[in-house]
């Protein structure tokens, strides 16, 4: 995978390069759990959604963006992750193109989409419905 990540959730497409590594996703509108240097997506308004479900860091020694269910120094989410169907068993992974990471929702799934930046066509079967509750908060650096 190429340094930059492009994130889809729905019809909404974010890209991320390494110097905004580490970003996260959770259900809070403004999260006490991490710093106010930080890159912040509120996916849902949701009891099954932990406030920082997950966090995406990028490794330099391996050159490769992970995905980290919770925060990476804390605790895991209450509910859990699923990369491409299958339940995260360790606390992170490594990303693969076209890995499909799911996060537990009471309404419609939350279905993340991680491509190489450099991928031009997403495959219409991988792209699911706009998310109402996707926030950006905070800045990139």
């Amino acid at each position: 995978m190429s340094s930059s990540l492009r994130l889809v959730f729905g019809n909404t497409q974010l890209e991320f390069a390494p110097k905004n590594s580490p970003f996260y996703l959770g259900s809070a509108a403004d999260p006490k759990e991490i710093s106010t240097t930080f890159q912040y997506i509120k996916v849902a308004d949701d009891k099954l959604v932990s406030r920082v479900h997950c966090c995406f860091l990028y490794d330099k020694n391996n050159s490769c963006w992970t995905v980290c269910d919770g925060l990476p120094e804390g605790k895991a989410s209450t509910n859990g992750l699923l990369l491409n169907g299958r339940k995260l068993e360790a606390k992170t992974a490594r990303l693969q193109p076209g890995d499909i990471v799911l996060i537990p929702s009471s309404g419609d799934r939350i279905q993340v989409i991680c491509f190489d930046v450099n991928m031009r066509d997403i495959p219409a079967h991988l792209v699911t419905q706009p998310f109402n509750t996707l926030e950006l908060v905070g800045a990139l650096n």
